[in-house]
């Protein structure tokens, strides 16, 4: 696929530049760590030799047609609002109101009491449910 090779050199440039996780973290290994970079990057005769940021910018804006963003700093919520405490605390009163709601029921409801008739029970139900679905919808929009 032409759009996923984008750079397989790119790629061996970031594990290049990025520290192995398991590796102690001593002189010694940020030595071999530049040696590898050295040699990684004169292996890469298709692009110049750029300092480590901007190798990632270099190798996040080849990548942009995938998905990634060029500048990180650019992202900004549309909804800010749904990450505010007080949209925090509302969403949790209507789960805790929920919950009192479904221990309630478990203890009161009786379906034959309800038979062709209204059932109030059932409608607090599918507004709960509407409610948490909307809230949901505009966390994933966010």
């Amino acid at each position: 696929n032409t759009s996923f090779s984008v750079s397989m050199s790119s790629m061996s440039e970031l594990q290049a530049v990025m520290p192995d996780s398991s590796a102690p973290s001593t002189k010694a290994s940020s030595k071999a760590l530049v040696e590898k970079q050295k040699t990684s990057a004169s292996k890469s005769a298709a692009s110049p030799r750029l300092g480590n940021q901007e190798m990632i910018r270099d190798i996040i804006s080849k990548t942009a047609h995938l998905g990634a963003h060029a500048d990180m700093n650019e992202v900004k919520e549309i909804l800010q609002w749904t990450n505010g405490r007080t949209f925090q605390v509302v969403v949790a009163s209507i789960i805790v109101a929920n919950s009192i709601f479904l221990g309630v029921e478990t203890d009161y409801y009786r379906p034959q009491d309800y038979r062709g008739k209204f059932d109030p029970w059932k409608a607090v139900n599918v507004i709960f449910a509407v409610v948490f679905t909307i809230e949901l919808s505009l966390r994933l929009y966010s």
